[in-house]
């Protein structure tokens, strides 16, 4: 299998998107954190949310890092 520069550069561009995204999801999970400190009432609402998105980022994190892995595979190739 040949994997070619022009391939290679437009995975590490999607890599790179996908970790701005986890990133981003990491963040948001904090501000809902802040959120749920600030209003008592609704912190069960927001923990969940927080959790959910937590794990969401965690999985996409996982995913990144084998996607890296394979074409650090295909690039030695």
């Amino acid at each position: 299998m040949h994997f070619d520069e022009f391939e290679a550069t437009t995975v590490d561009d999607i890599i790179a998107n996908i970790e701005e995204t986890v990133e981003k999801a990491n963040l948001f999970a904090l501000e809902l954190a802040l959120k749920s400190l600030e209003n008592s009432d609704l912190s069960d609402v927001y923990c969940k949310e927080i959790d959910g998105m937590s794990q969401l980022a965690d999985r996409a994190a996982r995913a990144t890092g084998e996607i890296e892995r394979l074409v650090r595979k295909l690039k030695a190739a």
